[in-house]
């Protein structure tokens, strides 16, 4: 009989030890995902101003994006894989110019791909302010920096999403470099 019982208190013990390790390793993870997302968001950053500074100003003709950036070195090393394309932590980067209006590659968006549900509200929210427009997939979220809380949330709930950032440069009312 007292066998059994230092048995299941052996048995607990062990248990109680699976759950901790198990809870601290998950603790670890989010706090993992947490160093990914703000190491993104620099490299976002770092991505956004390059643009705009390189090919936005004065005439604001974003031809030749990723390329000029990537061939000039402009943006962060490591978001340039082996072949020479955009990538981030998640998956491929792209950078593409935009028409606005009847106004021929006068903006650009930047879209991440891959991007995992945990990820995705804080890439969101930590990103670019003054853009034009925010969708997660095709749901616009935001614009200028103006967040729809119960849009991201509902966006952001599949598994992993397609995060793009649109920004126009001159836009009547809205700050551009």
């Amino acid at each position: 009989m007292k066998q059994s019982g230092n048995s299941l208190i052996e048995f607990l013990l062990v248990t109680v030890v699976i759950l901790a390790v198990t809870a601290s390793i998950l603790a670890l993870a989010g706090q993992t995902d947490k160093k990914r997302v703000n190491e993104e968001l620099s490299d976002l950053a770092t991505l956004t101003a390059t643009a705009e500074r390189a090919l936005g100003m004065p005439q604001g003709h974003y031809e030749g994006l990723p390329g000029k950036l990537i061939d000039e070195k402009l943006v962060p090393a490591k978001m340039v894989d082996s072949a020479g394309h955009l990538q981030s932590r998640w998956g491929p980067v792209n950078l593409v110019p935009i028409d606005v209006g009847a106004k021929r590659l006068a903006g650009y968006s930047i879209t991440y791909t891959n991007v995992p549900s945990p990820a995705c509200p804080l890439l969101v929210k930590g990103g670019p302010k003054d853009k034009r427009s925010i969708r997660v997939d095709s749901v616009e979220v935001g614009s200028f920096g103006n967040i729809n809380a119960s849009a991201l949330a509902q966006a952001c709930s599949k598994a992993t999403v397609s995060i793009t950032f649109e920004h126009h440069l001159n836009e009547p009312g809205k700050r551009s470099l």
